[in-house]
Parts: C-alpha cells; structure tokens; sequence
C-alpha cells in the first residue's frame, strides 16, 4: 500500500512540476524599415558654396557662409537672398580669421566669432558692437559643419551665446601653472553660465 501510495504521490509531483513550467513564446519581429526623404530644402541663386549655419528663433530668416567668397548671406524660408556681405578685409569692423559660421539673432542681427573677438552687425554688415575675447588669441584653427555651430539660448529672460571652447585662463592644459592653479570643482550653475557670454547690446 505504501509503495502504490508513494508512486501516486511521485505521479502527482510530476505532473504539477509539468503544469509548472510555462513554455516561452517566441514571436519573430521583422526590423523596422527606414528610408530618407527630403521633405525641404532651399535652393539659392548664388554661385559658390554655401553652407546653412543658422535659423532665427521664428524661423522667418536662414544664415549660410559662403567659402569661396567668405560672404555670410541671409535668405528667407524660400531661399531669396534678402542680404549678403563679406568681411574679410583689414578693416576695424573686421572680425578676422572666422571661428565660427554666422549665427542669426533675432530679426535684424548677425554675429559672427573671429580672432578678433565677438562681431555683432545688422543684415546688412554694419557693426553693431564689438566684445574682445578675454584673452588674446595667439593662433587657432576652425571647421565648420551644418547644425554644429554656436546658438542663442535664454536664462532668466537674458540671451546668452553658447560658443566653443574659449579659453578664459590665463593657462592651458600644456603649461604646469594650469595644474597648479586649476581646481576642479564643480557648480551647475556657474559652470553652465561659464560656458555662454552676454550678448545684450
């Protein structure tokens, strides 16, 4: 009796052990396709070749710079020249060798980062204002690329240029006295507003 007993009890174990164990479903998914499409573009009546740089904050205006030409050149959405100048000459409202590609604020200005220092002109190239970069800017390279150049933002109602690294030390990280005088603490804040300059005229 006692070994019919335990063979049920062995039977009945196994069956709920079997019950147990949940057989995994395994669906095929097919990968999702993906295609390009160009849904705009702009086609500009100008001889060179330009590169897009920026667009205002309403969307109203677009900035290229033109490299065979060193233009920066303003268009609407629809790719009419609405303004176009060149500053590469030795002049004061000059900015030098370019840093970076033309950045548009708002409706009436353009700023473009040389080694001279920050240029602030209206569409049509007269200068605005200058501002001198903290320090002096020995030598330096640049490249540009579409959607990678500097930007506008606002903090607390005040707009503020996000640029490249700028030094603003006296020192560089080839020299001792950077290690020495360098501390690397860090506030959020302070950092964050460290990396913009203020652009208000």
């Amino acid at each position: 009796m006692r070994k019919n007993l335990f063979i049920v009890l062995v039977l009945l174990s196994s069956f709920w052990l079997s019950s147990c164990n949940k057989k995994e479903t395994i669906t095929e998914s097919t990968p999702p396709e993906f295609s390009l499409e160009v849904v705009d573009s702009l086609d500009l009546d100008i001889l060179g070749n330009p590169l897009m740089a920026s667009v205002n904050k309403t969307g109203s205006l677009v900035s290229f710079f033109d490299f065979p030409s060193s233009e920066t050149v303003i268009t609407d959405t629809h790719g009419e020249i609405l303004h176009q100048f060149s500053k590469k000459e030795d002049t004061p409202d000059a900015y030098g060798f370019r840093l970076d590609l033309p950045i548009l604020w708002g409706e009436n200005r353009v700023i473009i980062i040389g080694m001279k220092g920050l240029f602030i002109y209206d569409l049509d190239g007269a200068m605005i204002k200058k501002i001198d970069h903290p320090e002096a800017m020995g030598s330096a390279g640049s490249m540009s690329f579409p959607g990678l150049t500097a930007k506008i933002i606002s903090i607390d109602g005040k707009d503020y240029l996000m640029t490249k690294s700028f030094r603003s030390r006296d020192t560089y990280p080839g020299e001792q006295k950077f290690y020495d005088t360098y501390k690397p603490e860090f506030d959020f804040k302070k950092r964050l507003i460290g990396l913009f300059r203020r652009v208000d005229t």
